[in-house]
């Protein structure tokens, strides 16, 4: 436990003391390299002037410390804070950014979905047409050959449109976002496409049906 002592009983508590820490308004040196004893000792001079002579870093096992060097480590601490900071800034910065772009894809993903999902229900009612004017509705051979057409059709189409759609929304162009929503779902209503998103996870990503080759 640390201990008061009085300046008569300096020397005395010197030889036993693992840390000294000084706080006096004397003058003149008070610790000298011939009072210390011949082991490890930290000492903390704060008196102004220092009472601790800096012979006794040199000639003993001491290790001393005065004002300056706690200056000294409060300038360090203060720049290592501030570097600390900075670094952390720099990270909610990368994250923040990060988070937008997720909630700009996610907007266009929506557009996009709702748009190929309007093309795959044409493609259905029209294959289905396609098959009955064939007289052979039940031909799933020649079915599957008629829609995988019609997939490669709509993903060629739609190729231009998606990137539109994407490059729209990184330069949040959101009215093309919304004539797009607009065109392809009757039921579109503008508070659906500013709804706030919530998820802090990727959005899946919504591409064409299977078997549409996207460019």
């Amino acid at each position: 436990p640390a201990v008061a002592r009085p300046l008569t009983a300096l020397d005395a508590a010197v030889t036993r003391a693992d840390v000294v820490f000084s706080a006096t308004g004397a003058d003149g040196y008070l610790l000298s390299p011939t009072g210390m004893r011949d082991a490890p000792t930290v000492i903390v001079d704060a008196s102004q002037p220092r009472v601790v002579d800096p012979a006794v870093g040199v000639a003993t096992e001491a290790v001393v410390y005065d004002m300056d060097d706690l200056d000294a480590v409060t300038s360090s601490t203060t720049s290592s804070r501030a570097a600390a900071a900075r670094e952390a800034e720099a990270v909610i910065d990368e994250e923040l950014e990060h988070l937008l772009y997720l909630y700009k894809r996610r907007r266009a993903d929506a557009a996009i979905s709702t748009m190929y999902e309007a093309a795959a229900a044409v493609r259905d009612r029209e294959v289905a047409t396609a098959m009955n004017r064939l007289g052979d509705a039940e031909d799933v051979e020649t079915e599957e050959v008629i829609a995988s057409m019609a997939d490669a059709i709509i993903g060629q189409l739609l190729a231009a449109p998606t990137r539109s759609l994407r490059d729209a929304a990184v330069e949040d162009d959101w009215e093309t976002i919304q004539t797009a929503m607009t065109l392809f779902d009757p039921n579109f209503s503008r508070a659906a496409v500013d709804e706030e998103v919530t998820e802090a996870e990727a959005p899946q990503p919504s591409g064409p049906p299977e078997g549409v080759i996207e460019d």
